[in-house]
C-alpha cells in the first residue's frame, strides 16, 4: 500500500490509515449520532459524538484468526501516539471487525478480542492479555499458543529456535534467558502465568514506541483517555466493542467468490487476502470532553449478536450480503449498480445502490464512521498552488478549505508543501470547495515576472479576483475570488483567516481513464491485489478523444496548464512531456499518453480510477 500524502490530515501506511477529521460546525440541537432508540430521541437536547479523529489498524497488524498482535504493529503504534498528542483531552473507543468468513457470533467475540488485546497495551494491562491468552470465549480458533510466546521471544532477541508453536529445548533456554534478564531468576522456565506476565510486559514495552514529551519512558495511555473511564477488566462497551462482519468496508463480487470458491484450498487463501480491508481495528478519538452516554448501543459479545441487529437499518442485512454480479461494493464509493439489480423486483435497490455505497449495517456505528477518512472510500483532489509562476509555489503557506456549501460544511486546515502543493479528500465527484489561502508572504516577495498570475495588492484584505484557475492560481474561469462570511465560532481557526484569499473552486467530475474489459481472476490465476476491482458489467471503453480530455483535467487540475489542455492536442502534449520528465520512474518524455503515464498521472491527482489499461 503506498503512502497517501495530504498535510496535516491523513497517512495511509501499511500498517492502516491515520487520519484527523475535518473540522465540523455543529449545533446542540443536532443530533450525530444518536445512542438513544426511543421514538422521541430526536426531539431532546444532549451532546453530541462528534469524532476529531481517527487510526485504523488494519488485518496486517494481525495473524489470521487471531488477536495476538504482531511486532509488525510497532509501525502503527508510533503514528497512534502521534495522532493521540494532537488531541489532548479527548477520550477515545476501539472498534473491531471482521470479514465474513464465519458465523456472526463467533466474528462478533473475534473482533471484541482484537480489540482487547489492542485495549490491553495501550494501558499495559497484562490481565487481558493473560485472559486472551488461556480463554477463547466464543472464538475458539483464536489461540495465542506457545508459538505467540516464541514470537515475543524472537521480538525481544532471546533466539527460540523454530517458530513453531513447539515448546523444545531450544524454546525452554530462551524463556530461561530472558527471565534472568528481567529478576525472574525463581520462575520456572515454563508456559506459567508468572513467566507470561513477564514476557507479555516486555513485549508491550517492545512494540510501543518512547513517549515524545517523556524521554527513555514508554507510551501509554490511563483510564481516563478512555471514553467508559476504562474501569478494571476487560474493557467495557463504549472503551472496545466488537462488530464482526456487521460493516464492511468492502464486499466481493459474485464472480469473485465463485472463482474462490472452484479453487479449493488456494482460493480460500486468495478469498482471505482479499478480505484484508474487512479486517480492522478502528480507534475514534471524540471531542474533548466526551463522555459515554447513559446508553450505549453496542453489546459485549458474551450478550450474542440481537442487540447489535436490532440497530440495523431497515435494509441491514443487504447493507452486508448483497453482492454485485462483476464488481465489489465499497463503503463511500459511487458505484454504478450491475445490470442484474436494474430489474423487478430490485430496481429500488438499485435505485439505492446506484449513487454511494452504504455497506455499514449499523446504525449507529455507521453515524460514527460516515466523515471518517479511515473507512471511507479516499478520493483526493491535489492542487499545486503558485504566484505568478511555477518558480514562485505558495511554500508553507496556511490554508482553510470549507468542502461544499451547506452550514455543517467540514473545513480542512493544513500548510501547503515548500511546493506549494495541497491535497483535499474528497468523498463526491462533484463538489464546491470554498479555499482560503494566507498569500501575505507571497505579497511580501513580490511576484517573479515568469508569466502573469493573481496581483494582489498588500493590503489587509486581498480584492476579489476573476482571474485564478484551480491547481495552479492562473487565468481560468471557472473559479472566483470572494470572502464568504467569517466564521468566528471556529476556535481553530488560523490567526487572520478571515482575510485570507479565498477561492471557490468548482472542479465538476473530472473523467475516469478506463479501458476495454478486464478478466475476473481465474481460479489458475496469480493472486489478484487485495484492492484490486472488477467492473466487468459496468465497463466504460472511452475512445481516445475521451481519454485525452480525462488526462487534461488531471493535468489541468496538477496545474500543467489552463482548461485548454482538454481541447488542444499541442498544448497537451507539451504538458505530458512536462509530467512524464518529472515524474515518470525512467523519464521519457515523448508526450504520450501511454500506460505508465497514466499510472503516474493515477498516483499525482488521487482520483481512484479502476486498474485496467486503455485500448491499444
Amino acid at each position: 500500500m503506498s503512502d497517501i500524502f495530504i498535510p496535516d490530515l491523513i497517512e495511509e501506511t501499511p500498517n492502516g490509515v491515520f487520519a484527523r477529521h475535518a473540522g465540523r460546525f455543529t449545533l446542540p440541537v443536532l443530533i450525530a449520532p444518536t445512542t438513544d432508540d426511543r421514538a422521541d430521541a430526536h426531539n431532546r437536547l444532549r451532546r453530541q459524538l462528534v469524532t476529531v479523529a481517527c487510526a485504523n489498524l488494519s488485518d496486517y497488524n494481525f495473524d489470521f484468526d487471531s488477536s495476538f498482535l504482531a511486532p509488525r504493529v510497532k509501525g502503527g503504534l508510533e503514528k497512534l501516539m502521534r495522532l493521540v498528542k494532537l488531541y489532548p483531552g479527548s477520550p477515545l473507543s476501539i472498534f473491531g471487525h471482521a470479514d465474513p468468513d464465519g458465523k456472526a457470533a463467533y466474528n462478533k467475540h473475534l473482533s471484541e478480542r482484537r480489540a482487547q488485546a489492542l485495549f490491553g497495551l495501550l494501558l499495559r494491562r497484562i490481565s487481558v492479555w493473560e485472559h486472551l491468552y488461556t480463554l477463547q470465549d466464543g472464538a475458539p480458533g483464536d489461540i495465542w499458543g506457545k508459538r505467540s510466546l516464541q514470537v515475543m521471544l524472537q521480538e525481544l532477541k532471546f533466539e527460540p529456535g523454530n517458530v513453531e508453536g513447539n515448546f523444545d529445548g531450544p524454546t525452554r533456554q530462551a524463556l530461561r534467558a530472558f527471565l534472568d534478564s528481567v529478576d525472574g531468576k525463581t520462575i520456572p522456565a515454563q508456559d506459567t502465568k508468572a513467566a507470561r506476565a513477564k514476557l507479555f510486559e516486555a513485549y508491550m514495552d517492545a512494540i510501543t514506541p518512547i513517549d515524545s514529551e517523556k524521554p527513555g519512558v514508554k507510551w501509554r495511555l490511563s483510564s481516563a483517555d478512555f471514553l467508559s473511564g476504562a474501569p478494571d477488566g476487560m474493557g467495557t462497551p463504549g472503551d472496545v466493542q466488537g462488530c464482526s462482519f456487521f460493516n464492511l468496508q468492502m464486499v466481493l463480487a459474485k464472480q469473485e467468490e465463485n472463482n474462490y470458491a472452484k479453487a479449493g484450498k488456494p482460493g480460500e487463501t486468495r478469498r482471505h487476502r482479499a478480505n484484508v480491508p474487512n479486517r480492522r481495528v478502528v480507534i475514534y478519538l471524540f471531542e474533548k470532553g466526551t463522555k459515554k452516554p447513559k446508553t450505549w448501543p453496542c453489546p459485549p459479545a458474551s450478550k450474542g449478536i440481537t442487540g447489535c441487529e436490532e440497530r440495523f437499518w431497515v435494509d441491514g442485512k443487504d447493507r452486508h450480503e448483497v453482492k454485485f454480479e462483476a464488481h465489489r461494493r465499497r463503503f463511500g464509493k459511487a458505484v454504478p449498480p450491475g445490470r442484474e439489480i436494474l430489474q423487478p423486483p430490485n430496481f429500488e435497490k438499485s435505485q439505492r445502490f446506484a449513487r454511494e455505497e452504504t455497506t455499514f449495517s449499523c446504525r449507529f456505528y455507521h453515524g460514527v464512521a460516515l466523515h471518517s477518512p479511515c473507512e471511507r472510500d479516499l478520493k483526493m483532489w491535489v492542487l499545486r498552488l503558485w504566484a505568478g509562476g511555477p518558480d514562485a509555489p505558495l511554500a508553507n503557506a496556511n490554508y482553510a478549505a470549507t468542502v461544499g456549501t451547506d452550514a455543517n460544511a467540514p473545513v480542512i486546515r493544513g500548510t501547503t508543501t515548500a511546493s506549494g502543493i495541497l491535497g483535499l479528500p474528497l468523498f463526491d465527484d462533484e463538489v464546491t470547495i470554498t479555499l482560503r489561502v494566507d498569500v501575505g508572504p507571497a505579497v511580501t516577495k513580490g511576484f517573479p515576472p515568469s508569466r502573469p498570475g493573481i496581483v494582489v495588492p498588500p493590503t489587509n484584505r486581498p480584492a476579489p479576483r476573476n482571474n485564478v484557475q484551480a491547481g495552479d492560481l492562473t487565468n481560468a474561469d471557472n473559479v472566483t475570488a470572494d470572502k464568504p462570511e467569517a466564521r468566528s465560532t471556529d476556535s481553530q481557526a488560523f490567526p487572520g483567516e478571515s482575510q485570507f484569499l479565498a477561492l471557490t473552486l468548482t472542479g465538476g467530475r473530472l473523467l475516469r481513464v478506463k479501458g476495454p474489459t478486464p478478466e475476473v481472476p481465474k481460479p489458475d490465476d496469480p493472486d489478484p491485489d487485495p484492492g484490486a476491482e472488477f467492473d466487468v458489467v459496468d465497463v466504460v471503453v472511452l475512445s481516445n478523444a475521451e481519454r485525452n480530455q480525462g488526462a487534461g483535467q488531471r493535468l489541468r487540475n496538477l496545474a500543467f496548464g489552463g482548461a485548454e489542455l482538454e481541447t488542444d492536442a499541442t498544448r497537451r502534449r507539451d504538458a505530458l512531456k512536462e509530467f512524464q520528465l518529472l515524474f515518470r520512474r525512467a523519464p521519457n518524455n515523448t508526450g504520450d499518453l501511454d500506460t505508465e503515464t497514466i499510472d503516474r498521472l493515477h498516483e499525482r491527482h488521487g482520483e481512484v480510477i479502476s486498474a485496467e489499461r486503455p485500448p491499444t
